[in-house]
């Protein structure tokens, strides 16, 4: 039997494995690099001292040295959430109160459990060391808990079918590890662990957002200086004198297209947000958290970007929208096309690609006339496009 005997010392269950419930705030990394180094050689060592205890023959003495050696080294104890000691060999695994999973493999396997018992251990193992690179510290725990609880059920296991070599060419007798409940473990860690490592991506992803939007903000100031310069009811290149209205008209598409892709930004914002909120944005965790950021910088600028070329198409008169002639109704119209193209990236390429009927009438006529501009021989002069 494996852990204190003493109810003092496991109030909740056998050998402590449930001693603490889910409720430890998770420290600061940069505070427990060193603690969890040491507890892990502090573990280790109580593994070796624990599994010694349990090598005298007398069973209630070696669990009375059990016992008293568990009291002795409570100061590591409670720094333990879950954790299990194995009697027979020096193994252990073990889930700080900071949500970090310490283990130490049985150097051999009884014969009745080998390969399947390590490649499940593996198994656990690879889940925690993920989970510690790709997910927060709240979300971690929940893994870890999951990874210790499928490691302690190996562990019992080997206490109970006791220390057989592995090189045995003809193992005695064999052991279903499907009565364990590893798979339902095993599929509790990975659910956990996908969980986190996506709302960690998401996390990363939203920061680059709001960083595009910070670097965007200078360009709303600008707005604000070239609004405030224009006259106020001013109509565009109709002041008084051909150079002021000139100058008023540039104010005025300056004015515009700030506004566009300002409003662009702001699509690619809302768009990312309704995205999250119904959880279609798609993120793959592993490309790293730098990654994520710099796509999430880009996201927004994106849009604006869009949102610019979208205003300039329609000024030049390339796609076939017509923007109001009034001073408030074009603002509003350059506001709602640039939110749309920032919303939607596929409706700002879709519109970028379609020409003006006009033009395109220009460019069949030009094709069909000589370089000398007469029609070619045989065919009919084409009438001029108004």
């Amino acid at each position: 039997m494996s852990g204190p005997t003493d109810p003092s010392l496991s109030p909740n269950g056998r050998s402590g494995f449930f001693r603490r419930g889910l409720h430890r705030i998770p420290g600061f990394r940069l505070k427990r690099v060193s603690a969890d180094e040491g507890l892990f050689q502090d573990l280790n060592q109580l593994s070796i001292d624990y599994a010694a205890c349990y090598s005298d023959p007398d069973v209630a003495l070696a669990r009375g040295k059990a016992a008293a050696l568990l009291r002795e080294r409570s100061n590591v104890i409670n720094r333990l959430a879950r954790w299990w000691l194995c009697e027979t060999t020096p193994a252990f695994t073990a889930l700080s109160n900071e949500g970090v999973v310490h283990m130490s493999e049985p150097s051999d396997w009884p014969a009745a459990v080998w390969p399947q018992a390590h490649k499940d251990w593996a198994e656990a193992n690879r889940l925690a060391i993920l989970a510690k690179q790709f997910v927060e510290h709240g979300p971690r725990f929940y893994v870890g808990y999951q990874v210790v609880s499928m490691q302690a059920e190996l562990l019992a296991l080997v206490e109970r079918l006791g220390h057989e070599p592995t090189l045995e060419h003809e193992p005695r007798t064999t052991f279903d590890l499907n009565v364990l409940g590893l798979s339902e473990a095993r599929a509790k860690a990975v659910k956990d662990f996908e969980t986190g490592a996506v709302t960690k991506a998401r996390f990363r992803y939203l920061g680059g957002v709001g960083a595009g939007l910070l670097i965007l903000a200078p360009f709303s100031l600008i707005a604000l200086l070239v609004q405030g310069e224009t006259a106020p009811g001013a109509e565009i290149g109709q002041a008084p004198g051909g150079n002021i209205g000139s100058v008023l008209g540039a104010q005025g598409l300056v004015l515009d297209a700030v506004a566009c892709a300002i409003a662009g930004a702001s699509g690619a914002l809302v768009s990312v947000l309704t995205r999250v909120t119904n959880e279609s944005l798609s993120l793959d965790f592993r490309v790293g958290s730098l990654m994520l950021f710099m796509l999430g910088l880009a996201r927004p600028i994106v849009g604006a970007i869009l949102a610019l070329a979208l205003y300039w198409a329609t000024v030049g008169e390339v796609v076939p929208l017509a923007p109001p002639t009034a001073d408030n109704a074009r603002f509003a119209f350059f506001i709602a096309i640039g939110f749309i193209a920032g919303f939607s990236e596929r409706y700002a390429q879709d519109m970028l690609l379609i020409r003006a009927p006009e033009q395109s009438d220009q460019t069949s006529t030009s094709s069909k006339q000589t370089p000398s501009g007469e029609p070619p021989p045989g065919g009919t002069e084409q009438p001029a496009v108004a």
